[in-house]
C-alpha cells in the first residue's frame, strides 16, 4: 500500500480483483464507485502518463465546469438530443445540466476569449482530465459504464482543413503510445459519428473477454 515508484502492470484478472483488496467501493443500488488508497495512486499514475502524451502533442490543460447551462447546450440542441442521458436540475429558476461532455462550453470559451488570437497561434489543442456523469441506466462492466466517471477530453481548434488532419493523425499516434505503455491490445477502427458529428471519425478498441463488439482482424 505505501509502495514508492509503483508500476503499473496489465492484468488479466479484471474489475473483481480490485473489490477485495479495499482499492474500490462499489454501491450498485446507485450505480456509483468510489477509488480509495492504492486504487487512487494506480488512477493518480494513469493521469500523468496521459497528461504527459497530451502534452507532447501541444494540449494545453485546463478545466471546465461540470455544471453546463441549459441555454448553452441548447446551441446544438443536445439539450434535448442528449434529454435521457443528462442528470438536470434547476436552481433560481435557470437549468442546468451535469455536464458528460464539453464540446458546447470550449466552443464558447475560445469564440469568445481567444478569437483575437493571431493564425500563427493556430492549431489550439485544449484538455482536460475531469469527472463527468451520465444518466446511465445499463450499469455493467464494473467501471466502464458508470454515473459518474473520470474522462480525458481533448478540443483542438484550426486553420483549415489541412491542419486538422495533421493533428488528429498527431492525436491518433499520442493514444496508441498510451495503449502500448499500458500493455493493452488495441486496433484502431472507423466510428460512427453519433450525435458528435464530424466527416473523420476513429476509435479504439481494446480487446477484452468482456467486450460487445466484433472485431475481424486480417492476419
Amino acid at each position: 500500500l505505501l509502495q514508492e515508484a509503483a508500476i503499473i502492470h496489465s492484468v488479466e484478472h479484471g474489475f473483481p480483483q480490485l473489490l477485495p483488496s479495499g482499492n474500490i467501493n462499489k454501491d450498485r443500488t446507485c450505480m456509483i464507485d468510489e477509488c480509495y488508497f492504492l486504487g487512487f495512486r494506480v488512477l493518480t499514475k494513469l493521469k500523468s502518463l496521459i497528461r504527459n502524451e497530451m502534452n507532447n502533442v501541444g494540449g494545453q490543460e485546463l478545466c471546465l465546469s461540470a455544471v453546463g447551462r441549459k441555454t448553452i447546450w441548447e446551441t446544438s440542441d443536445r439539450w434535448n438530443l442528449m434529454h435521457e442521458e443528462l442528470f438536470k436540475f434547476k436552481d433560481h429558476d435557470e437549468e442546468y445540466c451535469l455536464s458528460p461532455t464539453h464540446e458546447e462550453a470550449i466552443t464558447k470559451l475560445v469564440s469568445s476569449v481567444c478569437k483575437s488570437l493571431p493564425r500563427s497561434n493556430y492549431p489550439l489543442l485544449v484538455y482536460q482530465i475531469t469527472w463527468k456523469y451520465r444518466n446511465e441506466r445499463n450499469y455493467r462492466h464494473g467501471l466502464l459504464r458508470t454515473k459518474e466517471f473520470l474522462m480525458k477530453d481533448l478540443y483542438s481548434f484550426h486553420r483549415d482543413e489541412e491542419c486538422a488532419r495533421v493533428v488528429y493523425d498527431q492525436v491518433c499516434d499520442a493514444y496508441e503510445r498510451i495503449f502500448k505503455k499500458l500493455e493493452l491490445n488495441c486496433f484502431k477502427v472507423p466510428a460512427d459519428s453519433g450525435l458528435m458529428g464530424g466527416s473523420l471519425n476513429h476509435e479504439f478498441l481494446a480487446v477484452s473477454p468482456v467486450g460487445e463488439d466484433t472485431l475481424l482482424v486480417c492476419p
